[in-house]
Protein backbone atom coordinates (compact mmCIF):
# COMPACT_ATOMS: atom_id res chain seq x y z
CA UNK A 1 0.00 0.00 0.00
CA UNK A 2 1.07 3.57 -1.26
CA UNK A 3 1.61 5.78 2.03
CA UNK A 4 3.18 8.71 0.59
CA UNK A 5 1.46 12.11 0.52
CA UNK A 6 -0.45 12.53 -2.71
CA UNK A 7 0.80 15.57 -4.69
CA UNK A 8 -2.37 17.67 -4.39
CA UNK A 9 -5.19 17.80 -1.41
CA UNK A 10 -8.62 18.34 -3.37
CA UNK A 11 -10.91 19.81 -0.55
CA UNK A 12 -14.70 20.39 -1.21
CA UNK A 13 -17.44 20.78 1.14
CA UNK A 14 -21.32 20.02 0.49
CA UNK A 15 -24.71 20.90 1.89
CA UNK A 16 -27.49 19.58 0.25
CA UNK A 17 -25.97 19.38 -3.59
CA UNK A 18 -27.49 16.61 -4.85
CA UNK A 19 -28.14 17.61 -7.93
CA UNK A 20 -24.83 19.03 -9.24
CA UNK A 21 -22.83 16.75 -6.99
CA UNK A 22 -22.25 13.56 -9.62
CA UNK A 23 -20.95 16.27 -12.39
CA UNK A 24 -18.60 17.95 -9.82
CA UNK A 25 -17.22 15.14 -8.52
CA UNK A 26 -16.68 12.92 -11.73
CA UNK A 27 -14.89 16.50 -13.16
CA UNK A 28 -12.47 15.71 -10.47
CA UNK A 29 -11.76 11.82 -11.18
CA UNK A 30 -11.22 12.64 -14.84
CA UNK A 31 -8.03 14.44 -14.23
CA UNK A 32 -5.14 14.19 -16.14
CA UNK A 33 -2.91 14.18 -12.79
CA UNK A 34 -4.26 10.93 -11.25
CA UNK A 35 -2.17 11.60 -7.82
CA UNK A 36 -4.25 13.20 -5.43
CA UNK A 37 -6.47 12.67 -2.62
CA UNK A 38 -10.54 13.84 -2.93
CA UNK A 39 -11.53 14.98 0.66
CA UNK A 40 -15.22 15.68 0.76
CA UNK A 41 -17.17 17.07 3.88
CA UNK A 42 -20.85 16.70 3.87
CA UNK A 43 -22.20 19.00 6.07
CA UNK A 44 -24.94 17.12 7.41
CA UNK A 45 -27.09 16.64 4.18
CA UNK A 46 -30.58 15.45 4.37
CA UNK A 47 -30.86 15.10 0.36
CA UNK A 48 -29.57 12.31 -1.56
CA UNK A 49 -25.45 13.59 -1.05
CA UNK A 50 -24.61 10.85 1.56
CA UNK A 51 -25.58 8.30 -0.64
CA UNK A 52 -24.13 9.40 -3.81
CA UNK A 53 -20.87 10.20 -1.63
CA UNK A 54 -20.71 6.66 -0.83
CA UNK A 55 -21.23 5.30 -3.90
CA UNK A 56 -18.01 7.08 -5.40
CA UNK A 57 -15.98 6.73 -1.94
CA UNK A 58 -16.82 2.76 -3.21
CA UNK A 59 -15.25 3.31 -6.67
CA UNK A 60 -12.50 5.25 -6.13
CA UNK A 61 -10.41 4.94 -2.97
CA UNK A 62 -8.82 8.84 -3.69
CA UNK A 63 -12.10 9.84 -2.44
CA UNK A 64 -12.34 10.53 2.01
CA UNK A 65 -15.63 11.37 3.09
CA UNK A 66 -16.10 13.20 6.23
CA UNK A 67 -19.83 13.77 7.77
CA UNK A 68 -20.59 16.70 10.17
CA UNK A 69 -23.36 15.71 12.43
CA UNK A 70 -24.79 19.41 12.63
CA UNK A 71 -24.53 21.85 9.66
CA UNK A 72 -20.93 24.09 10.51
CA UNK A 73 -20.94 26.18 7.31
CA UNK A 74 -18.53 25.84 4.13
CA UNK A 75 -15.55 27.15 5.69
CA UNK A 76 -15.39 25.60 9.38
CA UNK A 77 -15.97 22.50 7.28
CA UNK A 78 -13.22 23.07 5.12
CA UNK A 79 -11.01 23.41 7.85
CA UNK A 80 -11.76 20.13 9.15
CA UNK A 81 -10.65 18.85 5.49
CA UNK A 82 -7.38 20.70 5.38
CA UNK A 83 -6.86 19.29 8.83
CA UNK A 84 -6.56 16.09 7.34
CA UNK A 85 -5.18 17.33 4.23
CA UNK A 86 -1.73 15.27 3.51
CA UNK A 87 -1.02 17.12 0.22
CA UNK A 88 1.65 19.69 -0.41
CA UNK A 89 -0.88 21.40 -2.62
CA UNK A 90 -5.01 22.10 -2.12
CA UNK A 91 -7.39 22.43 -4.83
CA UNK A 92 -10.65 24.16 -3.65
CA UNK A 93 -14.01 22.88 -5.52
CA UNK A 94 -17.58 23.23 -5.10
CA UNK A 95 -20.25 20.69 -5.17
CA UNK A 96 -21.92 22.44 -8.26
CA UNK A 97 -18.95 23.53 -10.09
CA UNK A 98 -16.68 21.75 -12.83
CA UNK A 99 -12.91 21.57 -13.53
CA UNK A 100 -11.56 20.92 -16.74
CA UNK A 101 -9.68 17.75 -16.99
CA UNK A 102 -6.28 19.94 -16.75
CA UNK A 103 -6.93 21.77 -14.23
CA UNK A 104 -5.00 20.68 -11.63
CA UNK A 105 -1.78 19.50 -13.18
CA UNK A 106 -1.56 22.98 -14.79
CA UNK A 107 -1.86 24.68 -11.00
CA UNK A 108 0.46 22.42 -9.84
CA UNK A 109 2.93 22.94 -12.62
CA UNK A 110 2.78 26.51 -12.37
CA UNK A 111 3.42 26.61 -8.03
CA UNK A 112 5.95 23.82 -8.60
CA UNK A 113 7.96 26.32 -11.32
CA UNK A 114 6.97 29.25 -9.45
CA UNK A 115 7.79 28.92 -5.96
CA UNK A 116 7.52 32.54 -5.12
CA UNK A 117 3.73 32.17 -5.62
CA UNK A 118 1.63 31.00 -2.62
CA UNK A 119 -1.79 30.65 -4.78
CA UNK A 120 -2.79 30.17 -8.16
CA UNK A 121 -6.43 30.92 -9.81
CA UNK A 122 -7.82 29.94 -13.46
CA UNK A 123 -9.72 32.22 -16.07
CA UNK A 124 -13.60 30.57 -15.86
CA UNK A 125 -16.80 29.84 -17.97
CA UNK A 126 -19.45 30.98 -16.49
CA UNK A 127 -22.41 29.00 -16.43
CA UNK A 128 -26.48 28.18 -15.41
CA UNK A 129 -27.99 25.52 -13.52
CA UNK A 130 -28.29 23.78 -17.25
CA UNK A 131 -24.87 23.95 -17.78
CA UNK A 132 -25.09 26.44 -20.71
CA UNK A 133 -22.50 29.39 -20.60
CA UNK A 134 -23.63 32.66 -19.57
CA UNK A 135 -20.52 34.30 -19.65
CA UNK A 136 -16.59 33.77 -19.94
CA UNK A 137 -13.59 35.60 -18.04
CA UNK A 138 -10.20 35.29 -19.45
CA UNK A 139 -8.30 37.41 -16.91
CA UNK A 140 -4.79 36.55 -16.62
CA UNK A 141 -2.92 38.60 -13.70
CA UNK A 142 0.56 38.37 -11.47
CA UNK A 143 0.19 39.76 -7.96
CA UNK A 144 0.01 43.28 -8.74
CA UNK A 145 -3.02 43.30 -10.38
CA UNK A 146 -4.64 41.08 -8.08
CA UNK A 147 -3.76 42.81 -5.23
CA UNK A 148 -4.96 46.18 -6.72
CA UNK A 149 -8.06 44.83 -7.64
CA UNK A 150 -8.15 43.28 -3.45
CA UNK A 151 -8.50 46.71 -2.64
CA UNK A 152 -12.10 46.66 -4.11
CA UNK A 153 -13.42 43.49 -3.86
CA UNK A 154 -12.39 39.55 -4.62
CA UNK A 155 -11.09 39.13 -7.71
CA UNK A 156 -11.16 35.51 -8.42
CA UNK A 157 -13.49 33.12 -8.23
CA UNK A 158 -11.95 30.75 -4.74
CA UNK A 159 -13.19 27.25 -6.20
CA UNK A 160 -11.33 27.79 -9.26
CA UNK A 161 -7.61 28.55 -6.48
CA UNK A 162 -4.70 26.05 -5.38
CA UNK A 163 -2.88 27.06 -2.47
CA UNK A 164 0.14 25.81 -0.52
CA UNK A 165 -0.75 24.07 2.48
CA UNK A 166 1.71 26.48 4.37
CA UNK A 167 2.92 29.59 5.26
CA UNK A 168 6.67 30.14 4.55
CA UNK A 169 7.04 30.26 7.90
CA UNK A 170 5.21 26.33 8.40
CA UNK A 171 2.22 27.75 9.22
CA UNK A 172 -0.68 25.90 8.06
CA UNK A 173 -2.95 27.69 6.06
CA UNK A 174 -6.78 28.12 7.72
CA UNK A 175 -10.01 30.14 7.05
CA UNK A 176 -10.56 33.14 9.59
CA UNK A 177 -13.55 31.86 11.20
CA UNK A 178 -14.23 35.05 12.87
CA UNK A 179 -15.68 35.57 9.52
CA UNK A 180 -19.03 33.68 8.64
CA UNK A 181 -19.31 34.75 5.15
CA UNK A 182 -16.11 36.25 2.87
CA UNK A 183 -13.51 34.08 4.35
CA UNK A 184 -12.69 33.12 1.29
CA UNK A 185 -11.86 37.01 0.37
CA UNK A 186 -9.71 37.27 3.88
CA UNK A 187 -7.51 34.15 3.01
CA UNK A 188 -6.65 36.22 -0.72
CA UNK A 189 -5.85 39.13 1.36
CA UNK A 190 -4.31 37.86 3.99
CA UNK A 191 -1.82 35.44 0.65
CA UNK A 192 -1.60 38.63 -1.27
CA UNK A 193 0.15 39.83 1.66
CA UNK A 194 2.86 37.19 2.56
CA UNK A 195 3.21 36.50 -1.07
CA UNK A 196 2.80 36.20 -4.71
CA UNK A 197 -0.64 35.39 -6.51
CA UNK A 198 -1.57 34.61 -9.62
CA UNK A 199 -4.60 33.79 -12.14
CA UNK A 200 -3.59 31.82 -14.99
CA UNK A 201 -4.90 32.85 -18.74
CA UNK A 202 -6.05 29.08 -19.50
CA UNK A 203 -10.19 28.59 -19.00
CA UNK A 204 -9.61 25.58 -16.69
CA UNK A 205 -13.12 26.19 -14.17
CA UNK A 206 -16.83 26.51 -15.02
CA UNK A 207 -18.68 28.42 -12.62
CA UNK A 208 -22.58 27.55 -11.82
CA UNK A 209 -23.95 30.79 -11.18
CA UNK A 210 -27.55 30.35 -9.56
CA UNK A 211 -30.05 31.72 -7.18
CA UNK A 212 -28.24 29.72 -4.31
CA UNK A 213 -25.25 30.63 -4.68
CA UNK A 214 -23.97 32.35 -0.95
CA UNK A 215 -23.89 35.42 -2.00
CA UNK A 216 -27.50 35.66 -3.01
CA UNK A 217 -29.04 34.50 -0.26
CA UNK A 218 -26.93 35.92 2.14
CA UNK A 219 -25.96 39.23 0.42
CA UNK A 220 -26.44 41.92 3.23
CA UNK A 221 -23.47 39.93 5.16
CA UNK A 222 -21.96 38.97 2.64
CA UNK A 223 -21.22 42.78 1.06
CA UNK A 224 -20.34 44.35 5.01
CA UNK A 225 -17.69 41.39 5.08
CA UNK A 226 -16.23 42.39 2.13
CA UNK A 227 -16.44 45.98 2.68
CA UNK A 228 -14.83 45.16 5.80
CA UNK A 229 -11.73 43.49 4.42
CA UNK A 230 -11.39 45.50 1.45
CA UNK A 231 -10.83 48.65 4.12
CA UNK A 232 -8.67 46.81 5.42
CA UNK A 233 -6.78 46.25 2.28
CA UNK A 234 -7.07 50.03 1.70
CA UNK A 235 -5.53 50.64 4.76
CA UNK A 236 -2.49 48.54 4.75
CA UNK A 237 -1.64 49.60 1.18
CA UNK A 238 -2.86 53.09 1.02
CA UNK A 239 -2.12 56.63 2.39
CA UNK A 240 -4.70 57.97 4.43
CA UNK A 241 -5.82 60.75 2.61
CA UNK A 242 -6.58 58.10 -0.46
CA UNK A 243 -8.47 56.04 2.25
CA UNK A 244 -10.55 58.70 3.17
CA UNK A 245 -11.49 59.87 -0.10
CA UNK A 246 -12.48 55.92 -1.27
CA UNK A 247 -14.43 55.45 2.06
CA UNK A 248 -17.88 56.64 0.66
CA UNK A 249 -17.79 55.09 -2.82
CA UNK A 250 -17.29 51.75 -1.11
CA UNK A 251 -20.04 52.09 1.06
CA UNK A 252 -21.92 52.72 -2.16
CA UNK A 253 -20.28 50.12 -4.18
CA UNK A 254 -20.59 47.43 -1.77
CA UNK A 255 -23.84 48.71 0.82
CA UNK A 256 -25.45 50.51 -2.49
CA UNK A 257 -25.53 53.70 -0.83
CA UNK A 258 -26.89 56.72 -2.74
CA UNK A 259 -24.36 58.10 -5.39
CA UNK A 260 -23.57 61.96 -4.30
CA UNK A 261 -21.45 64.25 -6.61
CA UNK A 262 -19.40 64.91 -3.51
CA UNK A 263 -17.95 61.16 -2.87
CA UNK A 264 -17.43 60.93 -6.74
CA UNK A 265 -15.37 63.89 -6.68
CA UNK A 266 -13.10 62.05 -3.63
CA UNK A 267 -13.36 58.87 -5.28
CA UNK A 268 -11.95 60.32 -8.39
CA UNK A 269 -9.21 62.02 -6.45
CA UNK A 270 -8.08 59.36 -5.08
CA UNK A 271 -7.50 57.54 -8.37
CA UNK A 272 -5.73 60.01 -9.78
CA UNK A 273 -3.64 60.11 -6.87
CA UNK A 274 -2.90 56.26 -6.75
CA UNK A 275 -2.71 56.04 -10.46
CA UNK A 276 1.11 57.25 -11.02
CA UNK A 277 2.05 55.39 -7.91
CA UNK A 278 1.25 52.11 -8.93
CA UNK A 279 2.53 52.81 -12.54
CA UNK A 280 5.54 53.87 -10.69
CA UNK A 281 5.37 50.53 -8.73
CA UNK A 282 5.28 48.22 -11.72
CA UNK A 283 1.72 47.10 -10.85
CA UNK A 284 0.39 47.40 -14.58
CA UNK A 285 0.35 49.51 -17.35
CA UNK A 286 -1.43 53.09 -17.54
CA UNK A 287 -4.16 51.77 -20.23
CA UNK A 288 -5.02 48.72 -17.79
CA UNK A 289 -5.12 50.83 -14.36
CA UNK A 290 -7.28 53.92 -16.09
CA UNK A 291 -9.70 50.87 -17.94
CA UNK A 292 -10.15 49.03 -14.53
CA UNK A 293 -10.07 52.15 -12.62
CA UNK A 294 -13.37 53.51 -14.81
CA UNK A 295 -14.75 50.25 -14.67
CA UNK A 296 -14.66 50.81 -10.25
CA UNK A 297 -16.04 54.09 -11.03
CA UNK A 298 -19.15 53.52 -12.94
CA UNK A 299 -19.78 50.34 -10.91
CA UNK A 300 -19.63 52.20 -7.77
CA UNK A 301 -21.76 55.23 -8.50
CA UNK A 302 -23.91 54.10 -11.60
CA UNK A 303 -24.68 51.15 -11.00
CA UNK A 304 -24.40 50.21 -6.83
CA UNK A 305 -24.92 53.70 -5.81
CA UNK A 306 -28.03 54.16 -8.31
CA UNK A 307 -26.93 57.25 -10.15
CA UNK A 308 -28.13 55.61 -13.50
CA UNK A 309 -31.89 56.39 -11.75
CA UNK A 310 -30.72 60.02 -11.12
CA UNK A 311 -30.92 62.45 -13.58
CA UNK A 312 -28.75 64.93 -10.87
CA UNK A 313 -26.29 62.69 -10.44
CA UNK A 314 -26.36 61.13 -14.05
CA UNK A 315 -25.93 64.51 -15.81
CA UNK A 316 -22.59 65.96 -13.94
CA UNK A 317 -20.82 61.87 -13.47
CA UNK A 318 -18.70 62.41 -17.30
CA UNK A 319 -17.66 66.27 -16.36
CA UNK A 320 -16.33 64.95 -12.92
CA UNK A 321 -14.75 61.55 -14.10
CA UNK A 322 -13.81 63.44 -17.55
CA UNK A 323 -10.29 62.29 -17.21
CA UNK A 324 -11.65 58.57 -17.39
CA UNK A 325 -14.70 58.85 -19.87
CA UNK A 326 -12.51 57.48 -22.83
CA UNK A 327 -11.15 54.58 -20.88
CA UNK A 328 -14.41 53.55 -19.64
CA UNK A 329 -16.03 53.29 -23.22
CA UNK A 330 -13.32 51.17 -24.20
CA UNK A 331 -13.55 49.19 -21.38
CA UNK A 332 -17.49 48.77 -22.01
CA UNK A 333 -16.09 47.58 -25.21
CA UNK A 334 -14.09 44.90 -23.97
CA UNK A 335 -16.77 43.61 -21.69
CA UNK A 336 -19.44 43.34 -24.70
CA UNK A 337 -16.37 42.06 -26.74
CA UNK A 338 -16.67 44.41 -29.36
CA UNK A 339 -12.97 45.61 -28.78
CA UNK A 340 -10.10 42.88 -28.72
CA UNK A 341 -8.97 42.43 -25.30
CA UNK A 342 -5.31 44.34 -25.00
CA UNK A 343 -4.68 42.08 -21.63
CA UNK A 344 -5.41 38.38 -22.30
CA UNK A 345 -2.03 37.17 -22.23
CA UNK A 346 -0.61 36.06 -19.29
CA UNK A 347 2.01 39.21 -17.85
CA UNK A 348 5.60 38.41 -19.08
CA UNK A 349 6.86 38.89 -15.55
CA UNK A 350 6.21 35.66 -14.90
CA UNK A 351 5.29 33.80 -17.52
CA UNK A 352 3.74 30.12 -17.93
Amino acid sequence: MNTSPPRVSVVMTVYNGARHLREAVESILDQTLPDFEFLIVDDASTDETPQILAEYARKDGRIIVLRNETNLGPYPSANQALEAARAPLIARMDADDISEPERLGKQAAFLDSHPDHMLVATSYRAIDETGRTRYVKKKPATGGRVRWWLRFRMPIEHPSVMFRFRYRDGTPVRYDENYRLAQDYALLADLSERSKIAILPEILFRYRVHGSNLTATRRNEQKSNVLRIATAVQDRDLPAAVREDLRQMMRCYQLRERATTAALRRAVRAFDEMLPEDIARGVASKTWLKRHSAEILADAFLNCGGGLRSPMFLIPFPFIARRYMPALVMRVLENKDLLPRAFQTFPKDVGV
